[in-house]
């Protein structure tokens, strides 16, 4: 197979901003690669598949991709339009809803108008759960969405995007990312006195095989234990305790992905 140069699609930037050509979609057995440009333009390292460079003055400059290879060399350009600095406007993107927790979240400021810079952080409140960023310094970040654990915070996780003009100037913007919780629910709560026994059933919404934990009284009381959610929904833990089941208690249970029920009676036996 024939080595093909791609230089990636041509690019509108602004002057100073930090500029990387991408020849990744080139294709075949390549053994190298090499970029040219514009006299006067320092390529970071010509011999790389994404060279970097800072934006010159305005104008349109054109960069060519040889890639050497079986039926090599091929080449391809690529053509950077530099305007002069606009004036930084973040945009962090729409707010997004029903994000599973556990799973991959990005982010995305690459609608923000005059960034050379980009700066990610998590606006962290009273019991919020650090969801650390992944790319915090590019257009889009991700972070896995934490698992829940009592008593943090179940809401929403909110976050700013800051973005720096070469021309000076900053703007900020916030996005919200808010998490869609499972809905768990106790059906049995058993104790057996003369085994010592507990037996607590239960059901979510989601049969993810998520983790979840059942408590004597409130979400706050100590784990009788702790079980996975099967394929059908269901969850069920069953055996011994050293915690001993008495007539008025009530149990609770809460998952990884959010839900919890409390208050259920516990049935003494």
């Amino acid at each position: 197979m024939a080595v093909v140069a791609q230089a990636g699609a041509d690019q509108s930037v602004y002057e100073g901003q930090q500029i990387t050509l991408d020849g990744s979609a080139s294709s075949g057995p390549i053994s190298t690669y090499s970029w040219s440009g514009p006299s006067g333009v320092v390529l970071s390292d010509p011999n790389s598949v994404r060279p970097t460079f800072t934006a010159p003055d305005p104008g349109e400059y054109v960069f060519t991709l040889t890639v050497n290879g079986p039926g090599g060399p091929s080449s391809a350009t690529i053509t950077v339009t530099v305007s002069s600095p606009a004036s930084a406007v973040a945009n962090a993107g729409p707010n997004q809803q029903g994000v599973t927790r556990g799973e991959k979240v990005t982010l995305d400021g690459t609608g923000s108008a005059g960034a050379a810079t980009y700066a990610w952080t998590q606006v962290v409140a009273p019991g919020d759960p650090q969801a650390p960023l992944t790319g915090a310094n590019t257009p889009r970040p991700s972070f896995t969405y934490p698992l829940y654990t009592y008593p943090a915070a179940s809401g929403a996780l909110t976050f700013k995007l800051a973005v720096t003009s070469t021309d000076g100037s900053v703007s900020g913007a916030t996005v919200t990312v808010t998490p869609k919780a499972d809905e768990v629910a106790i059906t049995t709560a058993r104790y057996s006195v003369s085994k010592r026994e507990w037996r607590v059933d239960g059901t979510s919404s989601v049969p993810a095989g998520q983790k979840v934990t059942i408590h004597l009284g409130g979400l706050d009381g100590p784990a009788l234990g702790a079980t996975t959610v099967d394929a059908t929904g269901g969850f069920s833990i069953r055996g011994s305790s050293a915690l001993v089941g008495r007539a008025g208690q009530t149990v609770s249970v809460e998952s990884v992905l959010g839900g919890t029920a409390a208050g259920f009676a516990v049935r003494v036996q």
